[in-house]
């Protein structure tokens, strides 16, 4: 669920921010992904 609705955030911020998507943000999008989901395991929100 948190990946989801984070690539959603992410994904609609390219598409109304920059229009498009280039080569470099699928690697910054993995970067931010990584860091959301090892945040939401440290906090307690996923098992």
């Amino acid at each position: 669920m948190v990946f989801a609705l984070t690539l959603a955030a992410i994904l609609g911020y390219y598409r109304s921010r920059m229009g498009c998507i280039t080569g470099d943000m699928p690697g910054a999008m993995t970067e931010v992904m990584e860091s959301t989901l090892f945040l939401m395991v440290a906090v307690g929100w996923l098992f």
